[in-house]
């Protein structure tokens, strides 16, 4: 039956309360509900001040940021191309978000880069060299304010064009 009210400050912040007192049960247990905008470092103290403040540990507490995207195709040829387009949220107007392409070693390497528009929005577009099952996904990257985000993976089938569509050898 302590009072205990949640603290919290952003990168570069000082710390302030950002909930009203609460009182801990018999156990000493207690919870508070927060919805972060961004990232933020969180403590628990007790509200009085009975001899000294007490307090809990530091909790880190990360936003990520959501990355949508969708390639206009999930289909191409040799020398064909797809274009992607998405959002990111919360608004990232002016970073760079990056289009990556899985490698056979599991990894992704960013093969585009492009800036967020004004409206939240990106678009790549890419074109293709050689024939297999292409994936992709699209990254920004966090910072003191948030932990960055991706995409939900996408996969192109690329295959060699119809015959007919291929381009003729020069005569001599």
């Amino acid at each position: 039956n302590v009072s205990v009210t949640l603290w919290g400050h952003a990168y570069g912040q000082p710390y302030h309360t950002v909930s009203a007192p609460t009182m801990t049960d018999a156990m000493g247990d207690y919870s508070f509900s927060v919805d972060p905008g961004t990232n933020m470092v969180y403590q628990a103290r007790t509200t009085f001040r009975p001899p000294a403040t007490r307090h809990s540990a530091q909790l880190f507490e990360g936003v990520s940021d959501l990355v949508s995207a969708t390639p206009s195709s999930t289909s191409s040829t040799v020398g064909g191309s797809v274009t992607f387009t998405g959002t990111v949220s919360p608004d990232k107007a002016g970073h760079v978000v990056y289009l990556q392409r899985e490698a056979g070693n599991g990894q992704y390497y960013n093969v585009e880069e492009r800036y967020v528009k004004a409206d939240s929005t990106f678009t790549f577009g890419y074109t293709f060299g050689y024939p297999g099952s292409h994936t992709f996904r699209v990254r920004i990257i966090g910072g003191p304010y948030d932990l960055g985000g991706v995409s939900q993976p996408m996969t192109i089938n690329v295959t060699q064009p119809p015959v007919g569509q291929l381009p003729t050898s020069p005569t001599p």
